[in-house]
């Protein structure tokens, strides 16, 4: 036996189904723009020239996980602008993102797919507005990369056929002058390899044009008294200095030297005291290259590592912090434009 509505209870009825209908289709909405209306973000925007086929929904990352996503794609209003990508970021990291962060497009996978990757920056910096604008970075794709690593494989080989025909020249001509093989000798000692040992201190060590940032050590920090192998406890103390390093040596024309010199109260003669400071200098250079504290440019060419052994003598450099002898000391030099 049925009953039909009345008008009242049709009305509640009708009101009821278009209200459920206006919450699931708004539900759908927030599910497909990957949001909660409520969910609380903040906006950044970034500039680049190509933006290598990255589009709205492309996700956005922070410390390599997902902290948003790209909302809008911006063209420029003139041939020679940059496209503006306008993200739209999880709220929660609001606090980390620093006024010096910069966004990079970056590849994941093997099929060619983008994420738009975002270095906080640094913690001095103060927290970035909503919608403010971030530098960003060229984008970093492998096949270019890959090109500038052959073209400078190419350079390296044309140099390295100059050199030879530079030394057969000499060997042909025989008679130079002193002078001349005073010249040779300099040029010699700057070939990968043979830098390591240059005997010039105070070109080693002085760089009017350059930055000059030193760490120092005393001996027993890193290794056992007279001993040339790093010990846990001085493998953990390179290992606290690799970030910074590693940013130092980022720089173009970074030059990194490695010294150490012995307590001329050793036992040691001068001779052995010389074997055993460029040993030390030789272990620190080993750790700290695979560490990862020596940046590669093209993942190929580590920056120049230089290294001298001062045996018994003291190294003419006028630091207030470095400890008396025995010890070791990391410089690097930045030059400055």
């Amino acid at each position: 036996m049925s009953r039909s509505l009345s008008p009242w209870q049709a009305l509640m009825l009708g009101g009821a189904v278009l209200v459920g209908l206006t919450l699931a289709t708004l539900g759908l909405f927030a599910v497909g723009n990957r949001q909660w209306f409520w969910t609380d973000t903040f906006h950044l925007r970034v500039g680049f020239r190509q933006i290598h086929g990255v589009e709205r929904g492309t996700p956005v990352r922070v410390f390599g996980r997902n902290a948003g996503e790209i909302e809008d794609v911006q063209m420029p209003d003139s041939p020679d602008g940059q496209v503006t990508l306008v993200l739209r970021m999880d709220g929660k990291l609001h606090s980390l993102i620093r006024t010096d962060a910069f966004a990079q497009i970056v590849p994941v996978g093997m099929v060619g797919g983008k994420v738009l990757e975002i270095n906080p920056g640094s913690k001095e910096a103060p927290v970035v507005e909503d919608n403010a604008v971030i530098t960003s970075r060229p984008v970093n794709d492998p096949i270019d990369e890959a090109g500038k690593v052959l073209e400078a494989l190419n350079q390296e080989k044309a140099n390295v056929h100059e050199l030879v025909n530079n030394t057969n020249t000499l060997v042909r001509q025989g008679q130079k002058t002193l002078a001349s093989v005073q010249q040779a000798t300099e040029a010699v000692k700057r070939l990968p390899g043979v830098s390591s040992y240059v005997e010039d201190a105070n070109e080693l060590l002085y760089r009017p044009n350059c930055e000059r940032s030193p760490t120092w050590f005393a001996e027993s920090e890193l290794f056992a008294p007279g001993r040339a192998q790093l010990t846990d406890e001085g493998r953990q103390r390179l290992r606290e200095l690799v970030p910074q390093l590693s940013s130092l040596t980022k720089n173009d024309g970074a030059e990194m030297v490695i010294l150490a010199y012995a307590d001329r109260k050793t036992t040691l003669d001068a001779e052995q005291a010389q074997v055993l400071t460029q040993k030390q200098s030789e272990a620190v250079r080993d750790f700290l290259k695979q560490a990862g504290a020596v940046y590669k440019k093209y993942w190929v060419f580590p920056r120049k590592i230089r290294l001298h052994g001062f045996g018994l003598d003291a190294p003419p450099v006028a630091e207030k912090d470095n400890p008396p002898a025995p010890a070791l000391g990391i410089l690097v030099f930045v030059p400055q434009k």
